[in-house]
């Protein structure tokens, strides 16, 4: 299996928009890549995928993904932006709409595969039961209380989790950061072989720097260009249910 990590599209109203043309350069170019590559491929995007929660950027998202869903399976988590007007002003009603788009139930969310003894957990760290609604983010209690149940139950199945969610549970900036990261790191130690993240739009890869977290990977924002006007993303092996530490990057041209 590979796992495609991409993170922070958000699409806007505007077709002709750098980060909606970047976003369909990524989708072409991994279907070009991969499509007919042997193993299974899974594209997991972790949030703001959408930029204000508007509807025209729903209808963006739900033609990019509805592309990668002909060859992929594609698995997909909230950010703030996606819930909320600027990433900082919830609008109830962006919540099912969202998690209607991107074909999400009620978190923490399962994806397991039938070729690998591999299972993916999403988490909603946009949860909608927090009552300050900024670019912060928070699990909560009922979403913790459901990850510790489901790590508990595919340990014992023997099977591999790679956990996925929007904020970042380590780096934490001013406004943005996850409020309950702690409890988070601590029920993932030992359990979990892999953490995707994005919302800080810087990219990071951690291996091996957390007693029992082998490999926690940020991704920046897939849709902006670096420097050099390249678009990246990340690129992770597995074999026989082991996810490899040998992570590589992707780059291509960016608009």
């Amino acid at each position: 299996m590979r796992i495609i990590h991409l993170s922070d599209l958000h699409l806007t109203t505007d077709e002709k928009h750098r980060n909606n043309q970047n976003a369909w350069r990524l989708a072409e170019h991994i279907i070009s890549k991969y499509a007919t590559a042997p193993g299974e491929t899974v594209v997991v995007a972790t949030g703001d995928l959408t930029d204000n929660a508007l509807e025209d950027e729903r209808r963006a998202l739900i033609a990019l993904l509805a592309l990668l869903r002909m060859h992929f399976i594609v698995l997909c988590c909230p950010g703030n932006h996606d819930y909320a007007c600027r990433g900082i002003d919830f609008t109830p009603e962006s919540v099912p709409l969202f998690r209607k788009v991107v074909r999400m139930d009620a978190p923490p969310i399962v994806w397991q595969s039938e070729h690998e003894p591999i299972t993916f957990i999403g988490l909603d760290s946009a949860d909608p039961q927090d009552n300050v609604w900024v670019a912060r983010g928070i699990i909560g209690k009922q979403q913790l209380a459901g990850l510790n149940r489901l790590l508990d139950l595919h340990k014992k199945r023997g099977r591999v989790v790679v956990v996925y969610l929007h904020h970042h549970p380590i780096v934490h900036k001013v406004g943005c950061a996850l409020k309950d990261n702690i409890a988070l790191m601590n029920r993932m130690k030992g359990r979990v072989a892999a953490c995707l993240f994005g919302h800080n739009h810087e990219s990071g890869a951690y291996i091996d720097q957390f007693d029992g977290l082998p490999l926690l990977l940020a991704s920046g924002m897939s849709t902006e260009p670096d420097q050099n006007n390249n678009l990246s993303y990340r690129v992770i092996l597995t074999h026989g249910g082991r996810v490899e530490q040998g992570v590589y990057t992707e780059t291509i041209r960016g608009t």
